[in-house]
């Protein structure tokens, strides 16, 4: 269902500050950024309103049509190319679409789960991403240029709208495909209300990538790089003193006490969601940590996101049960995803527990690092986090050691089973393309995928990007990388003017790659994930060991193409199913690894079978 810009309930209630939340951020949950300022100016006595822009939007074009764009492949950066004619006048749909629109043409020929495979979206690991996209149309040319029209027509009128307001200051927040969007609004409005400060912020404004915002437009006055809590309440201090900065970047400095920070309040986005959520699932966000406790020993050689020289901070419990307490008092919803990019390991002695006993009901949804016991899934799941994105990202110990993981391919395997074994939902993803790889580790991860079906699938396998912050981008020379360069997109989408070496996020580049050398590697592998996909989707098999009476074992499997089998075992096997260990220390070991009920990983006899959670603990404490 759609609806036409007249008919949209636009409310712009009087504010020092308006803030904007462009598309195309998800509908399912507000953006924490923009209540974070909200909160600090509101304790320092001044009042900003948040406007989601991207709430309109979906009713312009419909709810479920938004939610597959908001589900497009990242390197698409379709939220830019919407809104890029709107922004900088550029021709619709950017300008260059021929390669575009020929990947458009070959996703629709792709079933929806299995377009997952090859590429990551937005909603990646985000819990409810694709929660609106089932039966959702299928996007083409003309449907691209149907939104891309919306997106002129709502710039226009939302821009009048908002400078007739007479705000001191608007800003817009700008976080994956929102700057163009942002600024299409931004730059009217400057040029409707030229004594209005406009501002923009956000992760796509975090340090030289501010510097390459502001090259898209001047009518933006200030960009704020960084944590701004601090900065933007003295910003608007300025500005409605009539002495705004006269600088156009605005650094802002970590923020050193969490605990000090005010506490959230989601109103506005509830009163401004559309209508035609109200049978989705709705989350609020909530941010316990800032930065990575395992990126501060030693950053995983992919990831941008936590940038190194920040450090790690984080909220004490206290603070966490406080805060969330009041947040779901005042929300419709008792889900919440945390923000953090991995849970504080402390948390699992300080925190969850009492969220067991003081937070009941809540469903959260958490990062993890992967080297989770049994006893914290089985705890967290307890706590009401019933969906995790644990950092896996291969399958192959050569290839978790060349990103700096810190953990071997077992681990991540016993995850898998002990999520498998309390219910939880893993939302994680296998990466292919890093530098200096070996095509054998991806044949090897092949051979593997096909025992186990019984256990959760990756969401996408997807190639590496280059991303700005990571140790990949900031010491190339360490990983054999070469010939940097924006990754090749962004070109077809912001402007000839734009400074795309500081305004990029993603990137590629040459290296030594032996799945580049070997993509039909790559290939095979794909078909695997596709298989195991398809074989979860379809209801998952089993392999699980069971225990009918004291020292009487069964193992029920159903992963083949038949009706399956049951074995009876003896403890011995059992053990060696379930527990493992170093191959020499399991003495059935020849056997479990013959008949594909354990693999051998790194000299490791590594079990595969589930069980019932007491039955595991019980095996598992007996050896320990």
């Amino acid at each position: 269902m759609s609806a036409d810009l007249e008919s949209l309930d636009i409310a712009l209630p009087e504010a020092d500050c308006l803030l904007l939340v462009p598309p195309l951020a998800h509908l399912s949950w507000p953006a924490i950024g923009v209540h974070q300022l909200q909160a600090c100016a509101r304790e320092a006595g001044l009042e900003v309103a948040v406007l989601y822009v991207n709430q309109l939007y979906a009713a312009l074009v419909g709810p479920v049509r938004y939610a597959s764009l908001c589900n497009a492949p990242v390197h698409w950066l379709l939220g830019e190319r919407l809104f890029a004619r709107a922004a900088w006048g550029a021709p619709p749909l950017g300008y260059q679409v021929e390669g575009f629109l020929a990947e458009v043409a070959a996703a629709a020929e792709i079933p929806p789960r299995a377009g997952y495979t090859d590429h990551l979206t937005h909603s990646s690991g985000a819990p409810g991403g694709a929660a609106l996209q089932e039966g959702g149309p299928v996007l083409d040319r003309e449907e691209l240029l149907r939104c891309e029209a919306q997106s002129v027509a709502l710039a226009e009128s939302l821009s009048a709208r908002i400078a007739a307001a007479r705000y001191p200051v608007v800003g817009a927040t700008s976080t994956f495909d929102q700057t163009a969007a942002g600024l299409s609004i931004l730059r009217r409005v400057k040029r409707r209300h030229p004594r209005g400060v406009t501002v923009m912020g956000g992760a796509n404004c975090e340090g030289p990538m501010a510097v390459g915002v502001r090259s898209l437009a001047v009518e933006i006055d200030v960009v704020c790089s960084g944590e701004s809590e601090a900065v933007f309440v003295e910003l608007l201090r300025a500005c409605l003193d009539g002495a705004p900065p006269s600088a156009p970047l605005l650094a802002g400095a970590a923020h050193p006490d969490l605990d000090a920070l005010p506490r959230l309040r989601y109103g506005e986005y509830f009163e401004q969601v559309h209508p035609d959520l109200d049978q989705v699932p709705l989350w609020v966000l909530f941010e316990t940590s800032r930065g990575c406790w395992w990126a501060d020993r030693s950053q995983c050689t992919f990831c941008g996101l936590a940038r190194s020289g920040k450090g790690f901070r984080r909220k004490s419990a206290d603070r966490v049960v406080e805060h969330l307490s009041g947040i779901l008092a005042e929300s419709p919803t008792r889900r919440v995803c945390m923000t953090d990019n991995t849970m504080p390991a402390d948390y699992h002695d300080t925190l969850v527990p009492r969220l067991t006993a003081e937070l009941p009901g809540v469903h959260l949804f958490y990062e993890q690092r992967a080297d989770l016991s049994l006893d914290q899934v089985a705890a967290l799941h307890r706590a009401g986090c019933r969906s995790i994105q644990p950092g896996i990202e291969a399958l192959d110990s050569s290839l978790l050691r060349l990103v700096r993981k810190g953990l071997p391919a077992r681990r991540n395997l016993a995850l898998l089973r002990y999520a498998r074994a309390v219910g939880m939902v893993l939302r994680w993803n296998l990466l292919w393309g890093f530098p200096g790889d070996d095509a054998e580790a991806y044949r090897r991860s092949a051979a593997l995928i096909p025992r186990l079906h019984h256990l959760p699938p990756p969401q996408a396998l997807a190639h590496l990007h280059l991303d700005r912050f990571s140790p990949y981008l900031e010491r190339p020379e360490e990983f054999g990388i070469t010939e940097l360069r924006p990754l090749w997109t962004y070109a077809e989408v912001f402007p000839p003017w734009a400074d795309l070496d500081q305004l990029a996020y993603h990137f590629e580049g040459s290296y030594p790659c032996g799945s580049h050398d070997h993509e039909e590697v790559i290939g095979h592998l794909r078909e695997e994930v596709g298989r195991w996909q398809a074989r979860w989707d379809q209801g998952p098999p089993a392999l699980e060991l069971r225990r009918p009476a004291p020292g009487a074992y069964i193992l029920v499997d159903t992963r083949g193409s038949g009706p399956g089998s049951v074995l009876h075992l003896g403890e011995v096997q059992a053990r060696a199913v379930l527990v493992g260990g170093p191959l020499a220390a399991v003495p059935a070991a020849p056997w479990a690894l013959r008949n594909d009920f354990a693999v051998e990983l790194d000299g490791w006899c590594v079990p595969l079978a589930t069980a019932p959670l007491a039955l595991i603990t019980e095996l598992e404490g007996a050896g320990s």
